[in-house]
This record gives structure tokens, C-alpha cells and sequence, in this order.
């Protein structure tokens, strides 16, 4: 897919998404918990520790919201410990409210991590 800077978009690897990152009908209250259980999918061994993935989340949440408007948000960050990006997709049972989110809230929300350091098309897709 061509860019509108000339050059191919990135793109993101289908391994990123793997089925078992996709949650349906979660009952999640908050932002913070919505952070939480992105980093509860992705965690397991020589992965970062959860409260890191959500640190990080947290404090690119502070520079930019993630929600995006009509109930889908969209929060990314680099995070060290991951060796190639993740996505986690989390359909909400009901709307949450992110501090800047439009009256709909957040229903549909894809998380992209990227590896820090990393490769500057693993950054691109953020």
C-alpha cells in the first residue's frame, strides 16, 4: 500500500495478531484496566514484566490519547523486552471512558507494542 509520503506504509506482520491475542466480550472498567489486560495477553517468559507494558502505555497515553473517536482506541508504545511487535485486540462488553474519548467511549481497541530498541519499521507502524 502506497504512502502519502511516496514510499510503501508499513505494515503489520500477521504473526503480530496471533488468535490467542484476541479477546471478545471483556468486562474491563477503566483505562488502566484496559492496559492491564493487554499486558496480561502478551506476558510469558523473557517477556516484560506486565506493570512495564502498562507503564509504558500509560506514559504514551499522557503525550496522546489513544481513542481515535466512534469507540475504537488505538494505544501503542515501545517497550523493551519483546523482540518483534505484538497487537492484542480487546472488544469490550461495554464502552469505557478514556479521558479525551468522544461521548461513545471505547468499545474496540487494538494495542500495537514494538521492541525498544527496535528497527525503524517496527516504529513506523506506531
Amino acid at each position: 500500500m502506497q504512502g502519502s509520503w511516496g514510499r510503501m506504509a508499513p505494515v503489520l506482520p500477521v504473526t503480530a495478531l496471533p488468535q490467542s491475542h484476541v479477546r471478545l466480550d471483556v468486562e474491563i472498567a477503566s483505562m488502566d484496566e484496559l492496559f492491564a489486560t493487554v499486558a496480561q495477553v502478551i506476558a510469558g517468559p523473557e517477556r516484560p514484566r506486565p506493570e512495564q507494558v502498562v507503564q509504558r502505555l500509560r506514559r504514551r497515553h499522557l503525550r496522546s490519547s489513544p481513542a481515535l473517536g466512534d469507540g475504537l482506541a488505538l494505544p501503542h508504545a515501545a517497550v523493551p523486552r519483546i523482540r518483534r511487535p505484538f497487537a492484542v485486540y480487546l472488544r469490550l462488553r461495554a464502552p469505557v471512558r478514556f479521558h479525551d474519548s468522544d461521548e461513545q467511549g471505547v468499545s474496540d481497541c487494538l494495542a500495537l507494542l514494538v521492541p525498544t530498541p527496535g528497527f525503524q519499521s517496527d516504529h513506523e507502524l506506531l
